[in-house]
């Protein structure tokens, strides 16, 4: 990028005065974005190896993936028809400083409990033809517990740990079974999932749900394995489904599986996110997901169709 030779070569704001809008051109923050998508990050690549290739083509971290199609075309590693953009790459690249941190001093948060970081875990034992990168393996209290850690947006935490828009509406489902099948291939007793906002929440509205002060960046779900077997177990046949259809000649359905959507929920318009249900000719309920709108294969999936 060509170094401005005066201050009056610099894009000016729309507005003589101060504290109006920003000025259109902002030109470190496209070049601090242009770096960002541009170039490959050696300890954390955007694309991740598989944990272990021979296992199969799953990853734990598609449990986000909670539509069918999603699944399905990164399971058959289809080229992504919407990228991550310069957003995306700055959340990402934000979050990993948050796992950097954590892990970096996780033997002196543990140190008779011997964390394991970021261990390899084979999914096979469970029945499903892949692997994950897990966060942490810790011991805690006499139980093996695998910690999974995300970084998310303030108005994500503020839905599901607090109560500023109705009832905490909880851990995305993606994340709680990510850590939940991993957990039970590596023999764990429980999952721990911890939640890091990138964003403080107040004193008052943290001290509903959390007695400690650094409940306004950060909560966690304990489970035990044992409770989540029924979920897991879903998920399992889910993916065996999903995985059995790599050969088909068309995608599979957009069908959704997701906490609070009912069941056979299919995506009818990619562009809004609309679903519905149908029971033989008539449509049973519908409502609209965020989920296409973050999607790396809508292009593609708007262009091949409904199946």
């Amino acid at each position: 990028m060509a170094i401005k030779k005066s201050i009056e070569d610099l894009p000016r704001s729309n507005h003589e005065h101060l504290g109006t809008k920003p000025s259109a051109h902002p030109f470190v923050g496209e070049a601090v974005a242009e770096h960002l998508l541009n170039t490959e990050d050696e300890a954390h690549p955007k694309d991740l190896a598989l944990a272990l290739p021979e296992a199969g083509p799953y990853r734990a971290s598609y449990a986000s993936k909670r539509c069918n199609r999603a699944l399905w075309y990164s399971l058959k590693g289809e080229p992504k028809s919407n990228p991550p953009d310069a957003a995306s790459e700055w959340q990402f690249k934000l979050g990993h400083i948050v796992h950097d941190l954590v892990q970096s001093i996780a033997p002196e948060l543990f140190p008779d409990g011997e964390p394991e970081i970021e261990p390899t875990i084979d999914l096979r034992p469970i029945g499903i033809p892949g692997s994950a990168h897990a966060d942490m393996l810790v011991s805690y209290k006499g139980k093996r517990v695998l910690v999974e850690m995300k970084s998310i947006n303030g108005f994500g935490y503020k839905r599901a740990a607090t109560t500023f828009s109705g009832p905490p509406e909880g851990p995305r489902s993606g994340h709680v079974l990510q850590a939940a099948m991993a957990a039970k291939a590596a023999d764990c007793d429980a999952v721990c999932l911890v939640y890091f906002s990138l964003e403080n929440v107040s004193p008052r509205m943290a001290a509903t749900y959390s007695d400690s002060p650094v409940g306004r960046f950060t909560c966690e779900w304990h489970y035990t394995v044992e409770e989540l077997e029924p979920i897991i177990a879903t998920e399992v046949e889910r993916i065996k489904g999903v995985v059995s259809a790599l050969d088909a000649e068309r995608p599979v359905p957009r069908t959704l599986v997701d906490h609070g959507i009912p069941a056979g929920a299919k995506i009818q318009d990619p562009e809004s996110g609309m679903w519905t249900v149908v029971e033989g000719r008539a449509i049973t309920d519908t409502g609209d997901t965020w989920m296409c709108g973050y999607c790396d294969y809508k292009d593609k999936c708007i262009a091949d169709g409904a199946s």
